[in-house]
Order: structure tokens, then sequence, then C-alpha cells
């Protein structure tokens, strides 16, 4: 039985999600935060709303938690520097991971 198109789908929300973590911007004035900010997309480039987003600390095990908008974006602010986990779950899809996420400031 091939996969279904929404298992298609996820298999590039991965890759969405892991380029939206790699973009990390400078969110304060102290350099020691940032702000990882994305868009979940489908295979088809489509735009995914209701995606929940967790960003693990590797280091810590601080958890943040949000949900991707109406445009797909996403966004965690002040994360601390460090190696997270990035996990991308959304009913009827398998659940996408990203592991040995580098955020840094000024990337």
């Amino acid at each position: 039985m091939p996969p279904s198109p929404r298992l298609k789908h996820l298999r590039h929300l991965v890759a969405a999600v892991a380029i939206g973590v790699l973009c990390p911007t400078l969110a304060t004035a102290q350099f020691d935060t940032a702000t990882v900010l994305g868009t979940v997309r489908d295979a088809s480039s489509g735009l995914v709303p209701g995606v929940t987003l967790t960003l693990s600390n590797t280091a810590t095990g601080i958890v943040a938690t949000t949900v991707s908008d109406t445009d797909g974006s996403y966004q965690f602010l002040n994360v601390r520097i460090g190696t997270y986990t990035i996990k991308a779950e959304l009913s009827g899809f398998s659940t996408a991971v990203a592991e040995n996420v580098l955020v840094t400031v000024n990337a």
C-alpha cells in the first residue's frame, strides 16, 4: 500500500522545521539568547497551520512549546544558546524530529 499524501508531506516537514531552527536571530542586547523561528510547509510548499512544535534543550531539559499560525509560521523567543531537539506534531501525521540543532546568537 503506497504511503498516504499526508505521510509524504510529513517527510518534508522535518526539513522545513530544521531549516527554520537553523536560522536563529538575536533577541536581546545581552547576546545570550536568540529567537528560533521558521515556517512549516508540506511537500508541495503549502503552509501547514496548527502544528505543535516543541523545542527541548538537550543539556538542561528545558522545554518550550508553540503552535504554527495560519501562515505556518512559528517562533520561540528568548532561547538560550545551546543544542536542541525540535519536534513537530499534527494529528494525522507521524511526529517529525530534528536533533542536535545548534542555537547561537548572531548566526
